[in-house]
């Protein structure tokens, strides 16, 4: 199946077209190519016991918590030069999630995780972590 992408709008509307036909998470998922864990989550995700999954606000929804997730490092100053400052000590964004957590238990706004962080740096512009 190779590397994890996300979900297109596209695949949330035959995920919302085969469900309403009865289809099991697992024959959507060899339908779409996709991990029957990827449909569970994206329908558990986005859906309850009084909505049924709806393609439209599945993906309003996700794009929503990846603003909200790239925003944080985006606009909080303290959190993104904690984050760049552990980067230049040749610490992994794993531990640097770990540590946050860690480091500022009761202060939701200097946690992230360790996705945010990678992708915070992959559209940074090449070489604006030197010091």
């Amino acid at each position: 199946m190779g590397a994890y992408k996300r979900l297109s709008l596209e695949e949330r509307d035959e995920i919302a077209l085969l469900l309403s036909h009865g289809w099991s998470y697992g024959d959507i998922a060899r339908s779409l190519n996709r991990s029957v864990s990827t449909i569970s989550r994206e329908v558990q995700r986005n859906s309850n016991h009084w909505t049924r999954y709806r393609a439209c606000l599945a993906q309003k929804r996700t794009q929503r918590r990846w603003r909200r997730r790239a925003h944080k490092l985006a606009t909080n100053r303290r959190l993104r030069n904690w984050v760049f400052k552990h980067i230049r000590l040749y610490w992994s964004p794993e531990q640097i999630a770990a540590t946050l957590k860690q480091a500022f238990p009761d202060d939701p706004n200097m946690q992230v995780s360790h996705e945010t962080i990678y992708t915070y740096l992959y559209v940074l512009p090449r070489g604006a972590l030197r010091t």
